[in-house]
C-alpha cells in the first residue's frame, strides 16, 4: 500500500501526504483519506447557489405536491436565512450544524428541520454536488413527548367508584 500511495501522491502532486504517511505509519488509511479529500475537491467545483439547489430539489417533488412539500420548502429556506447559508459549499461548514442544534425551538421542530435537510443533502450527494451528507454527522433530535393528560372530575369520580366496587376495596387506603 505504501508504494501505491507514493505513486498516487506523485500523480496528484500532493507532497504533504508523504509526510502524513511517515507520521501516521498507516499508508492504507492515509490513502483512503487522500481519496476522500480529492473527491471533495472535485465535487466542490460544482458549487451552486443554495436557493437554486433548493428549487431544483423541490422540482423533483412536483408529483408529491402538497403540504409536505410546502413545509419542506419553508424549512429549507428558513434554514438558509437563519444559518447564513448561501451556497452548497456552506453546507459543509458549521452553520448548518448550529441551525440544526439550536435551543430556542422544540425538539419536534428540530427533528422536522433535520429530516428536511437530511433529504435535501442526500439528494445533493446523489447529484454529485456534495461529497458527503453533512447532516449524518448531527444526531437526529428527539421528538418532544407530550405531558400525560390530566383526568377531569367525571373520570376521577368513575375511577374512585370502580375502586370502591372492587373486591380489593377493603385494602385500599382512603385518599379522599
Amino acid at each position: 500500500p505504501r508504494e501505491r500511495v507514493r505513486t498516487w501522491i506523485k500523480q496528484a502532486d500532493i507532497s504533504w501526504l508523504e509526510a502524513a504517511i511517515e507520521e501516521l505509519g498507516d499508508a492504507e488509511q492515509v490513502y483512503h483519506a487522500a481519496q476522500r479529500w480529492r473527491k471533495e475537491r472535485e465535487v466542490m467545483g460544482r458549487e451552486m447557489e443554495l436557493a437554486d439547489a433548493v428549487s431544483s430539489y423541490l422540482a423533483t417533488k412536483r408529483d408529491q405536491d402538497g403540504p409536505h412539500v410546502t413545509r419542506t420548502r419553508n424549512r429549507l429556506t428558513q434554514g438558509c436565512r437563519g444559518a447564513g447559508l448561501g451556497s452548497t459549499r456552506d453546507l459543509l461548514g458549521d452553520g448548518l450544524t448550529r441551525w440544526l442544534t439550536r435551543n430556542e425551538v422544540s425538539g419536534t421542530s428540530l427533528r422536522n428541520d433535520w429530516v428536511a435537510w437530511h433529504g435535501f443533502c442526500r439528494w445533493l450527494v446523489t447529484r454529485g454536488v456534495l461529497p458527503r451528507n453533512p447532516v449524518t454527522l448531527i444526531a437526529r433530535p428527539r421528538r418532544d413527548t407530550p405531558p400525560p393528560r390530566a383526568l377531569d372530575n367525571e373520570e376521577v369520580a368513575r375511577l374512585l367508584a370502580a375502586a370502591e366496587a372492587s373486591p380489593m376495596a377493603s385494602y385500599l387506603v382512603p385518599y379522599y
